[in-house]
């Protein structure tokens, strides 16, 4: 698991140094980095609100396919699938942006535990002396040196390498700190203040969730209630297993999903994008059904024509007769006699 923090960690931890260089406020940054991580999932979350709006359009024709072949799941799914083919429709879209979520999550954790290395780029090995020297392990230790280095800092002198002098004032103006909550310590079930980040976790999870149901309600005709609200319990427990910064994280990331829910639904309304869906797959049927070709008038002219696909094919057919007539016609027999084996005669 700590290779998959370290995996994710190591490109998102650039991020959070860059947000804090630029506000050093541990918790300013931390929701500068939030905010960057939104906008740049901006257009998954496009994809995922249009994917929704395509599923309730598309769930009649769906619900037939199931009701028909309720009894037959091979032939319902092959169906399935020539809708997606046919209709261009991608199912994975609409769990994209969610599944994404899930590497930011183990970047934070790993951004949150490795201040060291994320925000001062202490190298490797300095750390793992450090480690080695205060008898300090676990993924917090990182962390536990940051506390210790602030409550003495001439006991480090000398053993953090070149700038060091430099390293220990920065190191000091980190504050982990907010309204009393250490974000580097993670929350238990004690009533302490610790609490307030789980609780604040849960009810920004449900009340995403509610607003979801309400703002659009293709997400509730998709079924998808009951895992939402699963999801909320599954996270209000995770935040116990991780610092409280990324519970803080996860708060933050729930209220700027509402604002982007604003935001989507005033760039594409459900309804109305619904609406326009249903014309254009109209008009794509429509236009499939005819075409246009080239007919020569009695006069010679050239003119373009809408023909339907059953004249079509009788247009196609008729036009191979007159190419394999063409074939033949400089030879004095028919295609048939030309196709009949030829005897000697003796």
């Amino acid at each position: 698991m700590e290779f998959l923090y370290t995996l994710f960690g190591t490109p998102l931890g650039y991020i959070m140094w860059a947000c804090y260089k630029a506000i050093p406020i541990y918790v300013l940054a931390l929701f500068a980095f939030t905010l960057i991580s939104k906008v740049a999932l901006f257009p998954f979350a496009i994809k995922t609100h249009k994917a929704s709006i395509q599923q309730l359009v598309w769930k009649p024709r769906m619900d037939e396919i199931r009701k028909k072949y309720a009894n037959n799941r091979e032939k319902q799914a092959e169906e399935m699938q020539k809708l997606y083919t046919e209709e261009g429709m991608k199912m994975s879209t609409g769990c994209g942006a969610s599944l994404i979520q899930f590497p930011i999550l183990f970047g934070v954790i790993d951004v949150v535990y490795k201040p060291l290395t994320h925000l001062f780029h202490v190298p490797g090995d300095v750390i793992n002396a450090l480690a080695t020297q205060l008898n300090v392990t676990g993924l917090d230790r990182e962390i536990r040196i940051v506390n210790m280095i602030q409550s003495a800092p001439e006991k480090y002198l000398g053993t953090l390498g070149a700038g060091e002098a430099n390293l220990i004032r920065e190191i000091q103006g980190l504050d982990l700190n907010f309204l009393g909550i250490n974000l580097g310590e993670v929350p238990t079930f004690a009533l302490n203040l610790m609490l307030i980040i789980p609780v604040a976790a849960g009810i920004t999870t449900i009340l995403q969730t509610v607003l979801s149901m309400k703002m659009n309600p293709m997400s509730s005709q998709a079924g998808g209630k009951g895992i939402m609200y699963v999801m909320a319990v599954i996270f209000v427990a995770f935040t116990f297993a991780v610092p409280a910064g990324v519970g803080l994280y996860w708060c933050m990331s729930n209220v700027l999903a509402i604002v982007q829910m604003f935001v989507l639904n005033k760039m594409y309304p459900p309804e109305a994008t619904a609406e326009k869906m249903r014309k254009e797959i109209a008009e794509r049927r429509k236009a499939a059904k005819k075409a246009k070709v080239a007919i020569k008038t009695a006069d010679g002219k050239v003119i373009e024509k809408d023909v339907k696909q059953s004249e079509l094919d009788k247009i196609r057919i008729a036009r191979a007769r007159e190419l394999e007539a063409k074939l033949y016609e400089d030879a004095d027999e028919t295609p048939q006699q030309a196709s009949t084996p030829k005897t000697k005669k003796k």
